[in-house]
């Protein structure tokens, strides 16, 4: 796996006298480089892949071998597709974003799995998401993912509460009041085909009002059940 070589890059490099001199002979930072690069690094990723590995069979036990597609795990395509995620897992510092990672890689194997879209797509499109992000979407399909496209779209003003908004994000998930971070994220997601501004085309535009796609939608109910 990509990973075995890479910690094996790490663990030859540790072993080479040039390569710590060099680094340790940075100004006041090469000692600490020199532990992080290294010492550091190493133990990291080896407890990250640990992480992967016992997680995946809990989380296997607890499916049941009948919800497990055991012919896709002999493809060529489920091959790439964990050797990709497997390299993204132990790479990413973010312990909740591993854990949302961990749980793709194994719906994708699920027996129930089926989308008109193509696996390497969706986690494509997965990866490309903050932990912030993946809430939202979650949110926002167990708010009004039950709703078609068109139904969400002819809604009345006076119904705009089935749909989300900014100011309910902050006071579900704490965040800070009119944080432009925050609001970018939404912005980004609206991007990705993901959200869809629902006031666009109303009478009195107001801004952070939105609502889940058929390809957010497809994200969750994919990639990102429980």
């Amino acid at each position: 796996m990509p990973n075995d070589k890479i910690l094996q890059a790490y663990k030859s490099a540790a072993n080479s006298s040039l390569v710590h001199a060099t680094i340790q002979g940075i100004p006041w930072v090469g000692g600490s480089l020199d532990a992080l690069l290294f010492a550091k690094a190493v133990k990291w990723k080896e407890q990250r892949i640990q992480e992967l590995l016992d997680g995946l069979r809990h989380d296997v036990e607890v499916l049941g071998e009948e919800k497990i597609n055991k012919d896709f795990f002999d493809t060529e395509e489920a091959l790439s597709l964990f050797e990709r995620l497997f390299a993204e897992i132990v790479k990413e510092h973010d312990s909740n974003k591993r854990g949302v990672l961990r749980r793709a890689l194994l719906n994708v194997g699920r027996a129930d799995f089926e989308s008109s879209l193509d696996r390497d797509f969706l986690l494509e499109t997965l990866l490309s998401l903050s932990v912030d992000q993946v809430k939202i979407l979650k949110y926002c399909f167990d708010k009004h993912g039950h709703l078609g496209y068109d139904e969400l779209r002819n809604l009345k003003g006076s119904e705009k509460d089935v749909v989300a908004s900014y100011g309910e994000l902050e006071k579900v998930f704490g965040w800070p009041q009119g944080s432009y971070e925050k609001k970018g994220l939404i912005d980004d997601l609206q991007s990705k085909g993901l959200l869809f501004d629902w006031w666009t085309g109303r009478l009195d535009y107001t801004p952070f009002w939105f609502a889940i796609t058929d390809f957010g939608k497809e994200i969750v109910k994919t990639l990102l059940k429980d």
